[in-house]
């Protein structure tokens, strides 16, 4: 037998092997999936105290943005994955209370489940998570805790619409907060209170209050927070048809973002610009920073920036009198909407859809889709938005 027959020989008998080897490698760097873990999970393990740490430390690894406080108006990614993880951790929550009657004993758990249902738009569950989260914080003294859920409580009543038990929460939060020196929940409420006076239409109020905590943002040297400031700063003076300024903070936002290689920012400022080039009639210019958001979204698989990015290319050219073109991309937001399961999204899309029916002098189809989105507008006791689909609905009627 020739050398290269022995080594050829040999050589089928190794590869195997190795191939064998590496993959076993591999194997053993990949992390073991928590979702799948929980979700094979007995339930009646909740009422272990190791087990929901191990939960509770899953949520921070994997979905770090569900803990903590809601800033009105910042977004973050929401992936599949993410939504995946927190329905497993939701499921088990629900079936250890209705078997055992008693509330998980972990605030942040809570806390989590909360920050996501209130961004599905399920306000009454956030409401509710929040609430029990601030009863064990309470018990177990954590004044952190204690304000973050204080500051969580105040942003579902914002949205309810009953904006004093908002400020009276947000005020308590910020107090706590500030014996705490507890400096990132400042600026979040901060952030919060300047959103209730952008709403109401007092902007020199609610810029004192984003400026306050862009503040705090510079003092700690959170680029990403400033990000945020900035470009809620952006949106008060686009709320306040000042568009030059608006742009400018736009644009700073942008810059920050791509230094900090922030994907997500990018899109949101992205759409923005698109916004103010809106309504600066400048429908082409528009057009283009939205294509550019939603191409940022697909690439991130950020499905909530994407259906923004849809709904307000739906809304360009349904000022730009494209009616087919403006359903096409309002029914694929809605599509996406419904996958979730953001009520809230649904109810923007169905009205949208709606609005543009009405243009075509569609009363049957347009009535259709106003009556949808009012009744989930309904649900979700946003009684603001509920009184202008009844006032489309009065029109045609």
């Amino acid at each position: 037998m020739s050398f290269t027959d022995s080594f050829l020989k040999v050589l089928a008998i190794l590869v195997p092997i190795i191939i064998m080897i590496f993959a076993y490698l591999n194997y053993r760097k990949k992390p073991v999936s928590c979702t799948i873990i929980i979700q094979t999970m007995d339930p009646n393990k909740l009422a272990d105290e190791a087990t929901l740490k191990k939960i509770s430390d899953c949520i921070t690894k994997n979905a770090p943005e569900f803990t903590g406080t809601i800033e009105k108006d910042s977004k973050f990614v929401i992936t599949e994955d993410k939504l995946k993880l927190l329905n497993a951790v939701g499921e088990k929550v629900e079936q250890y209370s209705k078997a055992s009657g008693k509330t998980v004993k972990d605030a942040r758990i809570l806390r989590a489940l909360g920050i996501e249902a209130y961004y599905l738009g399920r306000r009454d569950d956030a409401f509710k998570y929040f609430s029990e989260a601030l009863g064990l914080d309470e018990e177990l003294k954590d004044i952190r805790g204690k304000a973050e859920d204080l500051n969580n409580i105040g942003v579902v009543y914002q949205d309810w619409g009953v904006t004093e038990k908002a400020i009276e929460h947000y005020e308590k939060a910020l107090d706590t907060a500030k014996e705490l020196k507890a400096m990132k929940i400042e600026a979040a409420v901060f952030n919060n209170i300047g959103s209730i006076y952008k709403n109401w239409g007092k902007f020199e109020e609610s810029l004192k209050y984003f400026k306050s905590a862009l503040e705090i943002d510079d003092k700690l040297q959170d680029t990403r927070g400033r990000a945020i400031q900035i470009n809620n700063i952006g949106m008060v003076y686009l709320d306040w048809g000042k568009l030059k300024e608006s742009l400018d903070y736009f644009q700073s936002s942008l810059k920050l973002c791509e230094e900090l290689k922030d994907a997500r920012g990018e899109a949101i400022a992205l759409n923005n610009i698109g916004m103010v080039y809106q309504d600066l009639d400048l429908p082409k210019e528009a057009l283009k920073y939205y294509q550019k958001a939603l191409r940022v979204a697909e690439e991130l698989k950020d499905i909530k920036v994407k259906a923004a990015s849809l709904n307000n290319i739906g809304s360009l050219y349904q000022k730009w009198v494209k009616p087919e073109q403006a359903l096409e991309y309002f029914h694929k937001a809605l599509k996406i909407d419904e996958e979730v399961q953001d009520l809230r999204g649904e109810a923007f899309d169905n009205n949208n859809i709606g609005s543009v029916y009405e243009q075509l002098n569609k009363p049957k189809e347009a009535l259709d889709y106003f009556q949808k989105s009012l009744n989930l507008f309904e649900k979700l006791k946003d009684t603001k938005s509920a009184d202008v689909v009844r006032e489309h609905i009065g029109n045609l009627t």
